[in-house]
């Protein structure tokens, strides 16, 4: 007896038929010319074909209308396994192992011959060996064992530069021919035959059934899992046992495709296919192979990167995981390991995923690691892969660690990366089992962020600071933080400050900000503050679950970030006391400058933050209003023509001025808009006085008549008089 594979449908027309899968495979759709035609509405006639290759079996779609599934996800090609479940429209199958008897059967009992057929066949001198288009395994194999909760956890093997099944196997070797003397030869009318099977491939499959029937070389044609050699079997890597692994028995890909396991992960442009060709131990794994690098300019047909995600792991609050799985790579390409959260509705936040940094060479393995944020109840681990490359992963697992990696408990937070902390993929700031901050490396091209390294460095002196430094990037031409803030940390409107040409801005909805210096996130004890050697942009939006904040940097290669702010802390305090004493004393200047200080240096003060953000708007808005009734007042003295008002508003000018002047040259709105006035005061009043003096001797002139006509001489005489050379005016 030996095995070979077959296509076993669960529903439609052909319902709990097989039909067997040989080297020249299967064509499925309604036309009737199909090796298998299914004659259902929901299938196109020319829906999918079932092909043998290089020893795998793979399905591939015809740009059928309904599309062709496996395992309930809808595919173009996919490398297949027994116990895969397929859809053909509606119409499903399973791919099944069969035994079949080597033994030669009657000729009468052959299909394919009615008794008015002549076949004449002769004997052939020397038959030669044939080799079949894939290896088997032999029926007495075992299957690939999985590992179980009882059994003693084993090391994992080391990567292999190439996948262990992708080797040279060698062809198993049939048979040769031998026929009874007394049997003689086997005739066949081929042109009648031809004319009665309407097609070359018939007269193939009736040449090979003849072929079978003759030399009882039935086990030639098995397929799949069976008639292997032993050098074949020594040649597969047993799959790995992996002590506390969460996901099911796929982590290593052996199983039947099926929809609870791993899926599509929807970012990826692509899926990763699954099969022998990325196996590193057992007979399969994720592979796939890509033409172009991440980030630049694809050929027809291709992509530049693809992911796949497992299935959901339930998990704590609190709780470390790890996500790890081996590669090998044959080219240039990458791989990553990240993990995303999902809530009990099954809602993955913004999608984004905590990936770990990708690993590039010929083998080795990926990782990440990431804390269970509040609100979430389940994880999924994602695998992607891309580059210029064949790449290959296996053996995946998703464990429970004792803490983060990265650099630790810095001041009074936490600071964690999915990654080693000298090339981190994301950095998380974090109290207590609460994510503050998510900072990762971004970048324009591709979702899934394999730009710019991450890294993340302690401060060498102690203080309570990290460096974030991002390292050269393949295919990113500008380095960019992408900052997440989880709404479950407080009310996000009252977290985002910015400083920008030494004023603090705070915003609660979306923002721009081209010249930041600062960026201050979280209040009290939970306050980050980002610190920019020169301006960046700084970009700001809110969604339900939170904030996200973009930083462009451009050309800074690092960010200083403080998480402590204890030493600071008295130092505000008398600040503070300073300030409400100038403000008591009139100095208003002095006071604006120094609330202005303690919110960009101390806003880790929510008490001091309030009072200076109230005061900051009531001693501005007093000061505009100071300054909207001088400017009424300057506008009658120009209606009125009066020197003398104009004389009165520079002197209350000159007040406010003052006293919104900061002993430390810091400038204020109302201190400006009082410089304004002063000057359009002066500019007005020169021009007044100047059309005076020069309208004076006709005005004179006319009101000396206007008396004189009226009988008033002796006013006539008063005025003449003072006017007269040598007077004093009066």
């Amino acid at each position: 007896m030996s095995q070979r594979l077959a296509l076993r449908f669960l529903s439609g027309s052909h319902e709990g038929e097989s039909f067997p899968i040989t080297g020249g495979g299967l064509t499925i759709g309604r036309r009737p010319a199909n090796d298998v035609a299914l004659d259902d509405g929901s299938v196109s006639g020319a829906h999918a074909k079932l092909t043998v290759e290089d020893g795998d079996l793979w399905v591939e779609d015809l740009g059928s209308t309904n599309g062709t599934r496996v395992g309930g996800r809808k595919v173009e090609r996919m490398s297949l396994l027994a116990g895969d479940e397929l859809s053909f429209g509606s119409v499903r199958a399973r791919v099944v192992e069969e035994e079949v008897s080597s033994a030669p059967a009657p000729a009468s009992a052959s299909p394919f011959f009615e008794d008015d057929d002549e076949i004449s066949l002769e004997e052939p001198d020397d038959v030669p060996a044939a080799a079949p288009s894939m290896p088997a395994r032999s029926a007495s194999e075992p299957a690939p064992s999985m590992p179980s909760a009882a059994a003693a956890p084993a090391p994992r093997p080391a990567p292999q530069s190439a996948p262990a099944a992708r080797a040279p196997r060698p062809a198993p070797v049939a048979p040769a021919l031998e026929l009874d003397d007394d049997d003689g030869t086997i005739e066949a009318d081929l042109d009648a035959f031809d004319r009665r099977q309407k097609g070359s491939k018939a007269v193939t499959l009736a040449v090979v059934a003849v072929l079978v029937i003759g030399a009882g070389v039935g086990g030639w044609l098995a397929f799949g899992q069976g008639g292997g050699s032993d050098e074949d079997d020594q040649q597969v890597v047993a799959v790995p046992a992996i002590e506390g692994n969460l996901l099911g028995a796929d982590f290593s890909f052996e199983q039947p495709v099926s929809a609870a396991a791993w899926e599509s992960f929807g970012e990826a442009p692509a899926v990763l296919s699954r099969g022998r060709g990325g196996a590193l131990s057992g007979r399969s794994g994720l592979y796939g192979s890509f033409g172009s690098e991440a980030g630049t300019e694809v050929e027809a047909g291709q992509v530049d990167w693809a992911a796949e995600m497992s299935e959901r792991v339930r998990v704590r609050v609190g709780q470390v995981l790890t996500g790890t799985a081996d590669f090998a790579v044959e080219g240039d390409g990458w791989v990553r390991a990240g993990i995303l959260f999902e809530t009990d509705a099954g809602v993955d936040g913004r999608g984004n995923v905590l990936w770990g940094p990708p690993g590039r060479g010929a083998d080795g393995s990926v990782a990440t690691a990431a804390m269970v944020p509040t609100g979430v109840t389940g994880a999924r681990l994602v695998l992607a892969a891309g580059g210029n490359a064949t790449v290959s992963i296996d053996d995946a697992a998703v464990v429970l660690g004792a803490e983060l990696p990265g650099p630790g408990e810095v001041g009074e937070l936490e600071v964690a990366t999915t990654g080693p902390a000298a090339s981190a993929g994301t950095v998380v700031l974090a109290r207590s089992d609460r994510a503050l901050v998510v900072v990762r490396a971004a970048r324009d091209a591709s979702a899934h962020a394999a730009g710019h390294v991450l890294a993340v460095e302690r401060a060498s002196d102690g203080a309570p600071r990290i460096a974030l430094r991002l390292g050269a990037a393949r295919g990113a031409t500008e380095r960019r933080l992408h900052l997440e803030i989880p709404a479950a940390t407080g009310d996000v409107a009252r977290r985002i400050a910015v400083v920008a040409g030494g004023d603090y801005r705070a915003f609660g909805a979306e923002f721009e900000v081209e010249d930041a210096t600062q960026l201050l996130v979280g209040r009290g004890l939970e306050l980050v503050r980002f610190e920019f050697d020169a301006p960046v942009t700084v970009r700001g939006r809110r969604d339900e679950f939170g904030a996200l904040v973009d930083v462009q940097l451009g050309a800074l290669e690092s960010v200083g970030v403080q998480l402590a702010f204890t030493a600071e802390r008295g130092e505000a305090a008398t600040l503070a006391a300073a300030t409400r004493r100038a403000g008591k004393e009139g100095r208003l200047g002095d006071a604006l400058a120094g609330w202005e200080q303690v919110l960009s240096r101390f806003g880790f003060q929510d008490d001091l933050v309030d009072e200076a953000e109230a005061t900051v708007g009531s001693l501005t808005t007093q000061g505009r209003q100071e300054l909207d009734a001088l400017t009424q007042d300057v506008v009658r003295a120009a209606f009125f023509a009066l020197p003398g008002v104009y004389d009165e508003c520079a002197a209350r000018a000159r007040d406010l001025r003052d006293r919104y002047t900061a002993a430390s040259g810091a400038t204020n709105p109302v201190r400006e808009g009082a410089n304004e006035l002063l000057e359009r005061i002066a500019s007005e009043r020169t021009a007044l006085v100047e059309a005076i003096d020069a309208t004076e001797p006709d005005r004179s002139s006319a009101i000396l008549e206007f008396l004189n006509r009226t009988g008033q001489e002796p006013l006539v005489e008063r005025l003449t008089s003072d006017a007269a050379p040598g007077s004093d005016g009066r």
